[in-house]
């Protein structure tokens, strides 16, 4: 994984799951946007801080790769 690199995120918690683009900071954390993150908060959360998820990364191949194969 190369530093400013997007993925196509899966993110999975409990039985609710949502895919979304993002990419990995300096520090290698990936930022969960923030309407993403409300998906999956209940009523009583204000945050997914301190939650266990699933994130699956895959690569995002642009046009111009699929040309080289």
């Amino acid at each position: 994984m190369e530093l400013g690199e997007v993925f196509k995120v899966h993110l999975t918690l409990d039985h609710r799951c949502e895919d979304f683009y993002g990419r990995m900071g300096a520090d290698g954390r990936l930022t969960v946007p923030k309407v993403t993150a409300k998906e999956f908060l209940k009523s009583e959360e204000e945050s997914l801080e301190g939650c266990t998820v699933e994130v699956t990364l895959y690569p995002v191949v642009g046009e111009e790769d699929e040309e080289d194969k």
